[in-house]
């Protein structure tokens, strides 16, 4: 076995050739393959039972340890894969570890268990940082936003009452947050609303600075404009001066915000600059530098012809609309009324009267101040305008790189209406009177048109989507159209097929539905051709098509109200035992109309509810009626089982009155009781019967055992009064005769005669005794000794003979029975042959049935 070592083949080889138990278990023992071992459990599978256990052992264990080495290295490539995922569940992690426990370490490698290990490790510490690094941005965000949040109120406080140290202190806070933002790609647009907001305030610190300079003169203070900020760039140093910035448009959706902000911060610096002014002048000011017209208006002859009081009125009315619009920052409608007035001035060669020349010449110089500033503003905005024309025009360029980022890709909605307010803004500013220079123009234009490719190439696109979209449509038209027409077949006689008719409908409809909207997904000059076509064409179907849906509906109208009758039918308690066919047949004739022509579902559903609703009563009226039925007929038999119940109670130790009482009373109700339940009756007769044949049983028992004891007392009491007539003691023989119970009526009467008699008495001859006794034996069929066989034949060739003679029969009945019996029963004295005679007839009468000799079977 040293020599096979490391040979599996070798090793199951020996296993296999050696009839030594412990080779074999040595041989398995040094197997390593797993194909050797498997084959060494087949081997050894029918014999060698503990070989056979060892290598179905190491078998396993070999298969178990591959699988397990195999699922480590999956789980190993899982957590490599985690280790470079930004974002990291932690179920994932709890998944992955649950299933590495569950390999078992017994059965990996030493290196392999120490490389999950690490990686466990360095995936946990990467998502601690990860966490951490996530707590700071969101920190940092927080602190932004309400940096962000409380900007707007903070610049504009400082702006109308502030110093340019407040201006200062809100500059450095945004760069302390920009210095502090985390590396992340989320961060961004907050970097860059910091950018804009830190430059504003250094805008704004250098406003407020030359407001806290050394008093200007007037000239320099209407002269000196604070200049608006410029866009910052996100790298923007915090002390950089604001003319050493470039020019950024924002990209975020910020910009119109930051740029309201900056306008009214302008407004109130030029508000505190006006004011400033104001308080420089004079108590009594001298007016502003009077304009052309004034000048020209002022070296007018002295001798100029005096104002009538007309034109002064209108003057007064031009003047006052101009400050009207002065008031309300109209300089074009200030405009108007100072030319109206310089015309009117010019026809009359009049001067203005004193009173109204100070004011014309204020609005004159407050229209040539506001006009100076226009044109600055103007210029400063069509800068503006161009700059952010530019801008879109390189992010357009951007975006149409190959390489461009997701950061990069615009949204051509918002891109598209930029362009449209970058037009119409130029074109204000045109409308105004400050019109743009060729060259501004020029690079304005190129700028936008640059911009608007890829919305042109989108409005293209849609414009190729709409064409193929209505191609689409027109094709699904033309298809529907070429359908036959139902009419068609209605003029010809035949039934169009509805249900396919319906079906193309619907099909048309939906289909059209999935084209989208018609607005939206076709050319505007198609769409009303096309909806007037699409009507039409669903006009040949759904008008003939409704008709047939109005008869099909008229059609289940009838059959719901044939339903509604048999319900009302039914109700009124009328015998249908065919209700439940005559319905079906309905439901059936419903199922074809439906089958051949469906309504609209909500026709449908309320027709077919209605109609189920006045099935479902005749079937609920049937139900209760088969109810109602079998209710009787299990009453019935109920009624049945409690006389076989009372009948099975039945018992000997009831009074016999009682007990043939009841079964008189159980035949009755058994006769008069109705029908049973089908296959019932037969089975509760014969249990019927069985149980009436056992009650009969125990009353004829009972009927004998009383007869038995009547003739016992009868016997007895016959004994007593012999022996009183032999003469025996009168006191005994009265408490025995108490003793004896109460015979039958003439039983008692006879033997009650008999012993009340005083003494002895002979009633009857012996020859009548003894033909009475010979009546009664024949009576009763007592075998004859050989003497009375004579005397018994007689008997009945008398009998006989008065019978064919045709006399008189002689009363044999058991009326008469009974007279000779109480005869015989009552007839004292009689001798000894006589009373043997008759005591022997009590013993055959006892034996005999109940009632024999027509004896009464009760007691009185």
């Amino acid at each position: 076995m040293l020599a096979a070592q490391g040979d599996d083949a070798a090793l199951l080889q020996l296993a296999q050739t050696t009839p030594l138990l412990e080779i074999k278990l040595g041989a398995v023992a040094a197997m390593s393959g797993e194909s050797a071992l498997k084959q060494a459990e087949r081997e050894f599978r029918s014999h060698d039972r503990k070989v056979h256990r060892l290598a179905k052992q190491r078998w396993e264990a070999s298969v178990a340890q591959r699988t397990a080495r195999s699922n480590a290295q999956g789980l190993l490539e899982r957590m490599r894969a985690l280790l470079g995922d930004a974002d990291v569940a932690v179920n994932h992690v709890v998944a992955l570890e649950r299933d590495w426990d569950a390999l078992g370490a017994d059965l990996l490698e030493p290196d392999t268990c120490a490389e999950f290990a690490e990686l466990r490790t360095r995936l946990a510490s990467t998502m601690r940082e990860r966490g951490e690094a996530q707590q700071r941005l969101q920190r940092w965000a927080n602190d932004a936003k309400r940096f962000m949040h409380d900007w707007p109120a903070a610049a504009g406080a400082a702006a109308q009452h502030g110093t340019a140290q407040d201006a200062g202190s809100l500059g450095h806070v945004a760069a302390a947050l920009r210095q502090s933002r985390p590396p992340h790609a989320s961060t961004e647009a907050l970097d860059l609303a910091l950018a804009q907001a830190q430059l504003t305030a250094q805008w704004l610190c250098s406003g407020l600075a030359k407001f806290e300079a050394p008093a200007l003169g007037a000239d320099e203070l209407v002269s000196a404009p604070v200049d608006a900020p410029a866009q910052a760039p996100v790298d923007a140093p915090v002390d950089a001066p604001v003319h050493a910035l470039p020019r950024l448009e924002p990209a975020s959706a910020d910009s119109a915000q930051a740029l309201a902000i900056t306008a009214e911060l302008q407004q109130w610096l030029d508000h505190r600059q006006a004011q400033r002014w104001l308080a420089q002048q004079p108590s009594h000011p001298a007016p502003p530098a009077p304009a052309a017209a004034d000048v020209q208006s002022a070296q007018q002859p002295t001798h100029a012809a005096e104002v009538p009081a007309a034109l002064r009125l209108r003057l007064e009315a031009l003047m006052q609309q101009a400050e009207s619009a002065l008031a309300e920052g109209q300089l074009g409608a200030m405009q108007r009324p100072l030319q109206a007035i310089e015309g009117a001035l010019a026809k009359t060669r009049a001067a203005l009267p004193e009173a109204l020349r100070a004011r014309h010449q204020a609005l004159w110089a407050e229209r040539d101040r506001l006009k100076a500033w226009q044109q600055w503003g103007g210029a400063r905005a069509r800068g503006e305008l161009l700059a952010q024309a530019e801008e879109l025009a390189q992010r357009t360029l951007a975006a149409a790189e190959p390489a461009a980022t997701n950061a990069a890709k615009l949204n051509l909605k918002l891109h598209g209406q930029s362009i449209h307010d970058l037009r119409l803004r130029w074109k204000e500013l045109d409308h105004q009177g400050d019109v743009a220079s060729a060259d501004e123009w020029q690079r304005f234009d190129i700028a936008l048109t640059a911009a608007h490719e890829p919305v042109a190439a989108q409005h293209a696109a849609v414009k190729a989507a709409r064409q193929a979209n209505l191609l689409a449509r027109e094709a699904m038209l033309a298809e529907f159209e070429a359908r036959p027409e139902p009419e068609a077949a209605l003029q010809t006689g035949g039934t169009p097929d509805w249900k396919e008719q319906q079906r193309g409908l619907e099909h048309l409809r939906s289909a059209w539905r999935k084209l989208g909207p018609l607005e939206h997904t076709v050319p505007a000059a198609a769409r009303e051709p096309l909806q007037q076509r699409l009507t039409l064409a669903m006009a040949r179907v759904e008008a003939p098509l409704q008709q047939a849906q109005e008869l099909a509906a008229a059609q289940r109208e009838r059959l719901i109200a044939r339903a509604e009758a048999l319900a009302s039918q039914a109700g009124a308690g009328r015998p249908m035992p065919d209700a439940g066919r005559q319905v079906r047949d309905l439901q059936a004739e419903w199922q074809e109309h439906a089958r051949r022509l469906p309504l609209p579902r909500g026709i449908e559903v309320g027709l077919w509810h209605r109609f189920k609703a006045a099935t479902d009563a005749v079937f609920a009226q049937r139900d209760a009626a088969h109810a109602a039925r079998e209710a009787e007929l299990a009453s019935h038999l109920a009624a049945r089982e409690a006389l076989l119940t009372q009948l099975s109670s039945l018992d000997a130790t009831a009074p016999l009155a009682d007990i043939e009482r009841t079964l008189a009373q159980i035949d009755r109700a058994w006769r008069n009781d109705g029908e049973l339940p089908r296959g019932a009756g037969d089975k509760l007769e014969a249990r019927f019967r069985a149980a009436r044949a056992g009650a009969a049983e125990l009353l004829t028992s009972a009927v004998r055992k009383r007869w038995l004891d009547q003739c016992d007392s009868l016997a007895a009491k016959l004994a007593l009064c012999e022996e009183r007539e032999d003469g025996a003691e009168a006191a005994s023989l009265h408490e025995r005769w108490a003793g004896q119970g109460a015979l039958p009526g003439m039983w008692e009467q006879a033997l009650a005669q008999r012993w009340a008699q005083p003494a002895p008495a002979r009633v009857l001859p012996a020859t009548d005794v003894n033909d009475l006794l010979l009546r009664l034996e024949a009576a009763l069929d007592m075998p004859a000794p050989p003497e009375r066989q004579a005397a018994r034949h007689n008997l009945k060739l008398r009998a006989l003979k008065d019978a064919m003679e045709g006399r008189a029969p002689w009363q044999t009945g058991p009326a008469q029975q009974a007279e000779w019996l109480w005869a015989v029963l009552r007839q004292p004295g009689l001798d000894a042959p006589q009373r043997g005679r008759r005591r022997a007839l009590l013993a055959a009468l006892r034996a005999a049935p109940a009632g024999a000799l027509g004896s009464p079977t009760h007691g009185h």
